[in-house]
């Protein structure tokens, strides 16, 4: 689909530095990371951690939670994202989607 809809922009998954590796990487500049289903502690900690590596990588984010999210997991990551990208969200630098 993305790779139609942006027929001449760059779309790489699974895009990586050093450790960390985003789902989506468009255009070297928009990050994508999907969550299927976050409804337990132990993935929303998992995700907490690779929001804060990506965090340095000075790019765009866009989280994208599908499927069933617990709703205090939802609210938890609204307050991360909140607190340790603060001084990015001035320019919308990251934003969460959530599809059932």
């Amino acid at each position: 689909f993305l790779h139609q809809k942006l027929d001449d922009v760059q779309i790489v998954r699974q895009y990586g530095r050093g450790r960390s590796h985003i789902d989506l990487m468009i255009d070297d500049s928009i990050m994508i990371e999907l969550k299927y289903g976050l409804n337990s502690t132990s993935e929303y900690q998992r995700l907490i951690g690779q929001l804060i590596d990506y965090k340095d990588w000075g790019k765009n984010l866009i989280i994208v939670l599908v499927g069933n999210t617990e709703p205090g997991l939802l609210k938890d990551l609204k307050k991360v994202v909140r607190r340790e990208f603060e001084s990015l969200l001035l320019d919308d630098s990251v934003n969460i989607i959530e599809k059932s």
